[in-house]
């Protein structure tokens, strides 16, 4: 309503050169982050699938931030304290 456009990324975190594809189609000047496995159908998935957690909320978003810093775009990240 205030003039702001927006964009969701289709890109997943492990993705490096489809997270690239996004920003390169959006071409923002920040990136709101909240992209994660929380664990479904619950957060005690995630105490059994460490290596996908680890890989995806950890790695890939280093991924999108290091990416991103490439190319001198904000990035503002959403998680929790949860593996």
């Amino acid at each position: 309503e205030q003039g702001h456009e927006y964009y969701y990324g289709v890109a997943r975190l492990h993705d490096k050169a489809a997270l690239q594809e996004d920003i390169q189609r959006c071409q923002p000047t920040h990136i709101l982050n909240a992209a994660g496995i929380t664990g479904r159908p619950n957060v005690d998935w995630c105490e059994t699938h460490k290596l996908e957690v680890v890989q995806t909320n950890v790695l890939g978003t280093l991924t999108l931030i290091d990416l991103a810093k490439s190319m001198n775009i904000h990035v503002t990240n959403f998680a929790t304290g949860c593996i």
